[in-house]
């Protein structure tokens, strides 16, 4: 297997693909990682799962290029040393981010991501959430 140049976890969705889509098309090779077997098979045939205008031409235009590479298993962090984890942020009762669902993901990640893997945290939440979690 190939080295990626970076991993996108939680990649099929409104802020994953896109971003995917961005790097891929600046010449990087872009792992793309979601739990959504569906929405990967669905990436896989060309197909985009929301409206995003100009992405599925551009889908279209990337897939045959094989920079960009698609995975539901969590084992394809071990190909980079780059982890963009963009996933929702829940809210608790009083409206504040919840970061248990990172702490719930990296657990399940951290056996897969290199060591001196610089991981980036893309959403919304207080600053030093990364450092915490």
């Amino acid at each position: 297997m190939n080295e990626l140049d970076l991993v996108i976890v939680g990649g099929c969705g409104h802020v994953g693909l896109p971003l995917a889509l961005s790097l891929a098309e600046c010449g990087y090779r872009v792992g793309i990682n979601d739990i959504d077997e569906q929405k990967i098979q669905g990436v896989r045939s060309g197909q985009v799962p929301f409206r995003e205008t100009g992405a599925d031409a551009l889908l279209t235009k990337l897939l045959p290029t094989g920079r960009l590479e698609l995975s539901s298993d969590p084992a394809m962090l071990r190909r980079t040393r780059t982890v963009i984890l963009v996933i929702g942020t829940p809210i608790d009762e009083f409206m504040n981010p919840s970061v248990r669902i990172f702490e719930r993901v990296l657990d399940e990640l951290t056996p897969h991501i290199q060591n001196g893997s610089l991981v980036i945290l893309r959403s919304t939440v207080f600053p030093g959430t990364s450092e915490t979690v």
